[in-house]
């Protein structure tokens, strides 16, 4: 089998998509979304009718969602581009056609911070950021309690000693008089 690839940041993302879709058992089927991940990553990857396959390599962490917006988007602009096929792909191997530098900018930048690119991604952002400072604004108020509660002991425990002091006090004026 013959795979063309037009951008890898890096050999072993060659190695690693060669090997996945030379799978004995992997049937793709046009217009479906894949999501895997391994060692080094998550590999995201889609087929259209062509047989062309467009994937996107992410960190583990990165939204599967996410990465299938930027590689349907990507196919827009790689099957819409006025440039022809031969023309997006490279020369040499890890580098980038004139043609396709463009367009893997744009999405580069766009899809580089998830929460920017997605809105879901974005309100859950904001959720884990409040429930951070929730979290942390409970721990504080625990502690305050806490030191509350040991400035208020040792105020009773000065008041119970002036009461003391108060009392011997009056106990030795009344001797003296």
């Amino acid at each position: 089998d013959e795979y063309v690839v037009i951008a890898a940041w890096l050999e072993s993302h060659d190695d690693l998509i060669r090997e996945l879709l030379s799978s004995p058992d992997m049937f793709i089927t046009p217009r479906k979304r894949y999501s895997t991940t391994g060692r080094s990553g998550s590999v995201h990857f889609v087929s259209d009718e062509n047989g062309r396959i467009f994937v996107c390599i992410t960190k583990e962490k990165y939204p599967s969602r996410v990465a299938h917006m930027c590689l349907e988007e990507m196919q827009d602009q790689v099957l819409l581009s006025p440039h022809n096929s031969a023309s997006l792909v490279a020369t040499k191997p890890h580098a980038l056609s004139d043609a396709m530098l463009p367009i893997l900018d744009d999405l580069v930048d766009k899809y580089d911070d998830p929460s920017q690119a997605d809105a879901l991604t974005s309100v859950n952002r904001k959720i884990e950021v409040t429930t951070n400072t929730m979290q942390e604004n409970i721990s504080l108020l625990l502690e305050n309690d806490s030191k509350l509660q040991e400035i208020e002991g040792k105020a009773d425990n000065m008041n119970s000693t002036s009461e003391k002091f108060k009392n011997q006090s009056t106990d030795l004026r009344k001797k003296m008089w």
